[in-house]
């Protein structure tokens, strides 16, 4: 029987915009199957032209640190009244930018404002409003630039079955880098202070913010669980504390939280030893065996006290 010749392999759909965004001054990555699943080293793969025509997937991301002054407002809004209104009051402010800025959604409510930035900060976000059993990271606005050692999904499937990224306009992939228009270091406390202003003032709750030292506390910590670092590594919380020990270092929130897409985690060496701060949750954990233990030998001794005491026998 004569072989089939083989032919080749049919390329991805995320070839050709993986290439359009390289040559339009982003650094793009390949995602396996949505925005929380990078391959491994992700902050290091290379994304030269022979690097992408090999790569397979079904999501397009850009890794802001190396795509210079990009800059998302991700505005995580669960209400479209909020939404709405906190984008007419940004269109009022800012005119030209809200004209002219890429806006990526994916599927929801909740949209990305995307433009550039040139700042020193790294990562900022504005009060968490109207947290409620179904959604549980309630509505907030959060800041990436381009210090953030993080990723943007852009293209393909958000989630599975069916979630797509789409844009209301161009798509990332047609507007180069140097053409988004320039939002201003000044205005970014402002940014947040009218999409606080428009959740308060729209009867959404405020959630206290927490810090590395207050909100809810948990005792949950044991060395042989796993953290996943922005640099794509893996590693146990007792390797964790050593690289925590003089620095903060940022963890995926899947360690507890396993529909968490983003390095929601805070990791430090405190007083305490290895401590994590969850600022989707406002949740500061510890070691596990720190935390109060069960006095079950204490009520023994004291039922037995109280016996003697009255002559009963046990």
């Amino acid at each position: 029987m004569a072989r089939r010749a083989l032919g080749k392999k049919p390329q991805s759909p995320i070839v050709p915009v993986a290439q359009a965004l390289k040559k339009l001054g982003y650094d793009p990555i390949p995602l396996r199957s949505g925005k929380g699943t990078p391959p491994k080293g992700w902050p290091k793969i290379p994304n030269g032209e022979k690097d992408i025509a090999g790569w397979r997937g079904h999501t397009v991301a850009v890794r802001m640190q190396r795509s210079p002054d990009l800059f998302g407002a991700d505005l995580d809004i669960q209400r479209q009244d909020v939404l709405d209104e906190i984008i007419r009051r940004y269109q009022e402010r800012w005119p030209d930018f809200m004209a002219r800025c890429v806006i990526r959604h994916s599927g929801g409510v909740k949209v990305m404002l995307i433009g550039r930035l040139s700042t020193d900060k790294r990562h900022m976000y504005s009060n968490r409003y109207g947290v409620t059993e179904e959604h549980k990271g309630g509505n907030r606005v959060e800041l990436f630039t381009s210090n953030d050692a993080r990723y943007i999904a852009v293209w393909g499937r958000h989630s599975p079955p069916d979630r797509e990224y789409g844009f209301d306009g161009p798509q990332l992939h047609e507007v180069a880098l140097a053409d988004l228009p320039e939002f201003l270091d000044a205005d970014l406390n402002e940014l947040l202070a009218i999409a606080n202003e428009v959740m308060e003032g729209l009867g959404l709750a405020m959630v206290e913010r927490g810090g590395i030292d207050k909100g809810d506390v948990a005792f949950d910590l044991v060395a042989d669980m796993m953290a996943e670092l922005e640099d794509g590594r893996h590693i146990t919380l007792e390797e964790l504390e050593e690289e925590a020990s003089d620095k903060f270092v940022y963890v995926h929130g899947r360690i507890f939280d396993p529909g968490s897409d983003h390095f929601r985690v805070k990791a430090k060496v405190t007083s305490q030893g290895l401590t994590l701060w969850d600022f989707g949750t406002d949740t500061v954990h510890y070691w596990r065996h720190l935390g109060p233990q069960m006095d079950v030998l204490g009520p023994q001794l004291a039922a037995l006290a109280a016996a003697a005491a009255g002559g009963e026998s046990m």
